[in-house]
């Protein structure tokens, strides 16, 4: 008999090679993915320093129980790689198919639009470069 894992939200979604990924859709091809820049929530912080959209979800209040927190900041960088500055209609779309049980959305879309402002005025972008370099396999704060 398999045991078979539990559902682990800060796994269900990453970004692989800086692009968004569901885990669900590279978890059974970790031999294809090896050696990729894998990114989760939990690689965002440096040197103790919490990333843009960290800080601005806990200043602006989005964090709520924490089970949709993983996939919303990933969602969130996504956002903001493509578009540094962000309209609240943009972050809604963006947002599209991540749900939060607790929320009306409003606190998770001012966290972005913080996170927005202050990448902006650091002149950085959204996924740091150095994301999960000099991690086992290449993997960036995957378990």
């Amino acid at each position: 008999m398999t045991r078979q894992r539990e559902f682990d939200p800060i796994r269900a979604l990453q970004t692989l090679n800086r692009h968004e990924v569901r885990y669900v859709l590279i978890g059974g091809f970790a031999g294809k993915v090896l050696g990729s820049t894998i990114l989760t929530v939990e690689g965002l912080a440096k040197d103790g320093k919490l990333h843009p959209i960290q800080e601005g979800f806990w200043e602006e209040h989005g964090l709520q129980c924490g089970f949709c927190t993983p996939g919303m900041m990933l969602t969130a960088l996504q956002i903001l790689e493509r578009n540094a500055d962000p309209s609240e209609e943009e972050i809604r779309h963006g947002l599209d198919g991540n749900l939060c049980r607790c929320t009306g959305y409003q606190h998770i879309v001012n966290s972005i639009l913080y996170a927005s402002r202050k990448l902006r005025e650091e002149g950085v972008r959204a996924i740091p470069e150095t994301a999960g370099k000099g991690r086992a396999g290449g993997a960036g704060g995957g378990r």
